[in-house]
C-alpha cells in the first residue's frame, strides 16, 4: 500500500528530512513501513518498534515528494483496521505520549550547555517555540536516541544549588527531579520522577552542573559547561499538531461505502457493506466499533473516541466531514470545528459561518431566533447558564 502516493510538498528549494509515525492502531508485530525504490540523497530508516519512518538527508523538495509518494506501508500478516500517520517536514519527531516535537540539532562543533540553552530557546518549528528537552520518561529519552550522533545537552542543571537537578525551561522549570549525588552516595530521586544517570553518576568531578546524555546508551551524565559536546535536543511545546503536521488515516481492506469499516467486517456485523451510514456503533458516539478497535478506544463508551485537536468532533467524524482532524478550526474562520457542525455550518468552509457579534452563534440563527445578531451579550440561554443553546 502506498499511504502517501497523492502526497503534495508545496515549495522550492531544499529539504533535510520528513518524519512519519504510526499514531493510532500501531502493532508493532506485524507494520511495516518502507519506500520501494531509492532515492538519491534521502537515506530511509524505519524504527519497528516504534512505528517511526525517517527520510533523511539533503534534497530538494521534488525529491522528497517523490520519496513520500513512494513510501509503502505491510503487514507482516494481514489485519483488517485501520492506521493513522503523522507526517512532520523536517527532522523533528512527533511523540503522542507527550504530543510535543522533538529535535536533535548536531551543531558540527562543539558548544557549551549555556550556549546550547540560549540555541534552544531561539528555535522554532512552525509557532512554537523550544527549550532543552525535559526528559520525563523513558519514551521521550527512547526519542531522542532515534537521531543522535553524538552526546547531546538536555535541559537539567544543579548549578544554582549542588545536588538540587531541576529542568531549567519550559512547563517543567524549576521542577526537581533528583537529589543529592549518584545512588550509590546517598542520591535519590525526587518524588519517585523519572531519571537515567549513568552509574556512578552524578558525582560533580570538578565542578559539573549541567545534564548531557550519551548518544550510545541514552543514559545521562553530569559535565561542566565545557566545550566537548556537539549538539543538543529540543523539545517543542505543541498545542495544535495539525499546524505543523499532517494526518493520513489508511484502511485495511476493502471498504466499498467508504465508511471506514472494511466490507469483512460489515458482513460479520450484519450490516451494509454498500450503505456508508449503516455500521455498528454500540455506545452510540458516531464512530464504528471497527474504527474504535483500530483506534484503541472503547466501542462501549461514547466519551472515548480518539479526538486529536480536542475540537468535539472524533477524527473519524472529520474524515467523513473533510475536516481537519488536527486541527480544531480547519476553515480558519476563529470558530471552533464542533462548535461549527453542532450550529449546522461548514467547518470546512469559512464564509459558512457569519457571525457579526462574535458569539459563536451563526447570524443566521439568531435571526431566526429574535436575537441581535450584531450583540455579543444578545443570545438565547433557555437554562440561564451564559451559554447560547
Amino acid at each position: 500500500m502506498f499511504p502517501f502516493a497523492d502526497a503534495v510538498i508545496s515549495g522550492s528549494g531544499t529539504m533535510d528530512g520528513i518524519t512519519i509515525r504510526v499514531a493510532n492502531g500501531f502493532n508493532s508485530t506485524i507494520d511495516r513501513m518502507s519506500t520501494s525504490g531509492s532515492h538519491a540523497g534521502i537515506t530511509v530508516t524505519y524504527t519497528i518498534g516504534t512505528g517511526l519512518l525517517r527520510l533523511r538527508g539533503t534534497a530538494s523538495t521534488a525529491a522528497y515528494q517523490a520519496a513520500l509518494r513512494d513510501v509503502t506501508y505491510t503487514q507482516t500478516s494481514t489485519t483488517q483496521g485501520s492506521r493513522t500517520f503523522i507526517v512532520v517536514a523536517g527532522t523533528a519527531i512527533y511523540l503522542p505520549d507527550t504530543g510535543n516535537l522533538y529535535q536533535y540539532i548536531n551543531t558540527g562543533s562543539n558548544i557549551t550547555w549555556t550556549t546550547a540553552r540560549a540555541a534552544a530557546l531561539a528555535q522554532t518549528f512552525g509557532t512554537y517555540g523550544g527549550h532543552l528537552a525535559n526528559i520525563s520518561s523513558q519514551v521521550e529519552n527512547d526519542v531522542a536516541l532515534a537521531e543522535l550522533t553524538g552526546n547531546t545537552w538536555i535541559g537539567a542543571s544543579d548549578e544554582a544549588v549542588e545536588g538540587e537537578w531541576r529542568w531549567m525551561d519550559g512547563p517543567e522549570a524549576g521542577q526537581q527531579f533528583w537529589q543529592g549525588g549518584n545512588a550509590g552516595s546517598g542520591g535519590v530521586p525526587v518524588g519517585g520522577l523519572y531519571n537515567n544517570w549513568q552509574s556512578p553518576e552524578p558525582n560533580n568531578a570538578g565542578g559539573e552542573d549541567y545534564a548531557h546524555m550519551f548518544s550510545g546508551s541514552g543514559e545521562w551524565n553530569d559535565y561542566p559547561n565545557s566545550l566537548s559536546v556537539t549538539g543538543y535536543l529540543v523539545e517543542y511545546e505543541v498545542d495544535d499538531i495539525g499546524t505543523v503536521a499532517s494526518l493520513v488515516r489508511l484502511l485495511i481492506g476493502t471498504d466499498t461505502d467508504s465508511d471506514g469499516v472494511p466490507d469483512g467486517d460489515e458482513t460479520s456485523q450484519g450490516t451494509d457493506p454498500n450503505d456508508p451510514d449503516d455500521y455498528l456503533d454500540t455506545d452510540g458516539d458516531g464512530v464504528p466499533d471497527s474504527v474504535e478497535v483500530a483506534d484503541g478506544t472503547d466501542p462501549n463508551n461514547p466519551s472515548d473516541a480518539t479526538d486529536s485537536d480536542g475540537d468535539g468532533l472524533s477524527d473519524y467524524q472529520e474524515g467523513r466531514l473533510g475536516s481537519s482532524p488536527l486541527s480544531g478550526d480547519s476553515d480558519g474562520d476563529g470558530v471552533g470545528d464542533g462548535t461549527e457542525v453542532a450550529a449546522g455550518s461548514d467547518p470546512t468552509d469559512a464564509a459558512s459561518f457569519p457571525d457579526a457579534d462574535g458569539d459563536e452563534v451563526p447570524d443566521s440563527t439568531e435571526t431566526s431566533q429574535g436575537t441581535d445578531p450584531n450583540d455579543p451579550n444578545d443570545f438565547t440561554d433557555t437554562d440561564n447558564d451564559g451559554v447560547p443553546d
